[in-house]
């Protein structure tokens, strides 16, 4: 497999090396020429400058989005590239123009490699890109910025790629979007997506994530007629946590906490959550008409509402709401609720603003006697929630 190699579009033919400084022990690869004793070396701002007539102050360089340019010692520089033939990427790479893999190519990215990219450029998957970090030598993609600030870079694009695209062990910084898939498929095993202003966007997509934390984000996860399954997932500090369309996500050992907005918010959409836990969010949860089941999860200390339904047929098992403004707030007798506690929310464990009577019996409301237990639910109309039969004890069994 040749390395960092490159061609035109137009002259398939012609290949370009790219010398790589950070390589294998015994590796062939051709190192750049040496200096001269009297000689200083020229860091990536420098040769921008030089080449493009600006100024060479470093100083002087700004960055619209993301603050002055950061000097990258060493990186190997790679203009705009279109690579037909497998490539392998390592050590250090500064990315100055756009870079798309043809759909017959592969881009490998070796573990420890370090990718920092000029403002407004990015990665386009049409082939497949396989990055193989390691947890003691993850695989960084970043901006050139000397603040990591969202919008410094473009992202990773994959477009129309249906192959097995792999992401192990990776951090992804400052982006505009970290990761776009459109009518594409990709896999992830431990991956840090971050200060993005959308972390992960999915259109007509499928991706797996198992195991990393997407924080810091405009928007944690967007996806639309996508097929979304996360595995041992943190999502903080997003200003929205998880945003779904039209989708279908599944999700286990997902923690989601300090979002500004809702941690999930799902609309025409089916869900399977199990071991999901949304705490210190605006509310918790926010569903219109969603299907599906969430079991074994915890709702707590959300500012609001733990869970916010609206025309959902959903199955809740096992959970609990507690610590929340609102406990669950229904706007219809659709969801199905047993073996569930809702206990300690500040105004209502149970808000119902439907016109049906709404079955709520065979939950933990906190007290085994159904006057003091009735305390804790409102109903827009009178006793319109049967919260009969009462649980003795609670139910719910994780943390």
């Amino acid at each position: 497999m040749p390395r960092a190699t490159s061609s035109s579009p137009t002259e398939p033919a012609a290949v370009t090396r790219i010398p790589l400084i950070e390589t294998r022990q015994g590796a062939d690869v051709p190192h750049p020429p040496t200096l001269g004793k009297d000689a200083e070396p020229v860091s990536p701002i420098q040769e921008i400058h030089s080449q493009s007539g600006q100024p060479t102050s470093k100083e002087e360089q700004i960055v619209e989005t993301s603050g002055k340019l950061a000097p990258f010692a060493d990186a190997r520089r790679v203009p705009e590239t279109f690579y037909t033939q497998d490539t392998l990427w390592e050590g250090k790479l500064q990315l100055d123009g756009w870079v798309t893999v043809a759909p017959q190519a592969t881009l490998t990215i070796s573990p420890g490699t370090t990718v920092r990219v000029a403002p407004g450029k990015g990665i386009n998957i049409q082939g497949r890109i396989v990055i193989k970090g390691t947890a003691e030598m993850p695989v960084l993609i970043s901006s050139l910025a000397h603040n990591t600030a969202p919008g410094g870079w473009r992202g990773i694009i994959f477009t129309a790629t249906e192959k097995k695209n792999m992401l192990e062990n990776v951090v992804i910084e400052g982006a505009e979007t970290g990761i776009q898939a459109r009518f594409s498929n990709f896999t992830s095993g431990w991956l840090s997506v971050s200060r993005c202003k959308s972390g992960i966007r999915l259109q007509d997509s499928v991706a797996t994530l198992s195991d990393g934390v997407i924080a810091e984000n405009s928007s944690g996860i967007i996806a639309d007629n996508s097929e979304l399954t996360i595995n041992s997932i943190n999502l903080e500090r997003n200003r929205a946590g998880i945003t779904i369309g039209k989708s279908a996500l599944m999700g286990t050992d997902v923690t989601m906490r300090g979002n500004d907005g809702c941690g999930l918010s799902a609309d025409g959409s089916q869900l399977k959550l199990e071991r999901f836990s949304v705490t210190t969010s605006e509310n918790g949860a926010c569903l219109t008409t969603v299907e599906g089941s969430i079991s074994s999860s915890a709702f707590k200390d959300n500012r609001e509402s733990g869970l916010v339904l609206s025309a959902s047929r959903l199955r809740l098992s096992g959970n609990i709401f507690s610590g929340n403004r609102v406990g669950i707030q229904s706007a219809d007798h659709l969801p199905a609720l047993w073996d569930n506690a809702l206990i300690n929310n500040r105004s209502y464990n149970i808000l119902y603003l439907g016109d049906e009577p709404f079955h709520a019996g065979g939950n933990w409301f906190g007290e085994e006697d159904r006057d003091k237990s009735e305390l804790s639910v409102f109903s827009k109309k009178p006793v319109m929630v049967r919260i009969e039969p009462l649980l003795k004890a609670n139910p719910y069994s994780g943390k």
